[in-house]
């Protein structure tokens, strides 16, 4: 399942009333094999995160950011499914990555295509956070930064069809959203902007 804006959001939330100053006491990837790992969506056999706490929880676009005492957990793209497990309750036997937490609540999470979950040097959140592009919900979030955006990519976007250079651009936002939006606007992207 690929999730946009207003998915992530509503899972950020969730995680917030569930995760917050919990400590992570173990992370178990069932198949250090998986395509996942292999083409690199999926760090997490290789960063020690057991005994960080769960210090903050930042929602940008599709991407949910986890802030730990050193380090951060991204999880983007086309996410797939973060599950929220209660203590007793059984994590799905195809989860890539089960994260358990000092309750013995657990986070597993099994991704599609693209999905991705790093862990990162705390340094560079910020520069993560801005990478994946600027929230509809930032003060900066204007029309004049809208138009900006189509000007620097209109030669792609004509050419292509496709908005996909601006997705990265505006976090959570991607091609099938745009596309109804300019529509409904009455919009049509190869005009020429004044």
């Amino acid at each position: 399942m690929a999730i946009e804006f207003t998915e992530a959001m509503i899972i950020a939330n969730q995680m917030k009333k569930n995760l917050l100053r919990k400590k992570i006491i173990d992370v178990i990837i069932p198949d250090i094999k998986t395509k996942t790992i292999q083409w690199g969506f999926l760090n997490l056999h290789k960063i020690d995160i057991k005994n960080q706490k769960i210090n903050n929880i930042i929602h940008n676009g599709d991407h949910i950011f986890l802030e730990l005492d050193n380090f951060a957990l991204k999880f983007g793209e086309m996410i797939g499914k973060i599950l929220f497990h209660k203590e007793n309750e059984q994590y799905p036997k195809n989860s890539k990555a089960i994260i358990i937490l000092e309750d013995n609540t657990k986070i597993s999470y099994n991704p599609t295509l693209y999905g991705l979950a790093y862990a990162f040097d705390k340094k560079n959140l910020k520069k993560e956070i801005k990478s994946t592009g600027i929230s509809p919900l930032d003060e900066k979030f204007t029309v004049d930064y809208i138009i900006n955006c189509f000007k620097e990519d209109k030669r792609k976007i004509v050419k292509q069809m496709n908005l996909y250079g601006v997705k990265y651009k505006i976090a959570g936002i991607g091609n099938g959203y745009w596309t109804e939006i300019l529509y409904h606007s009455g919009i049509n992207p190869k005009r020429k902007f004044k």
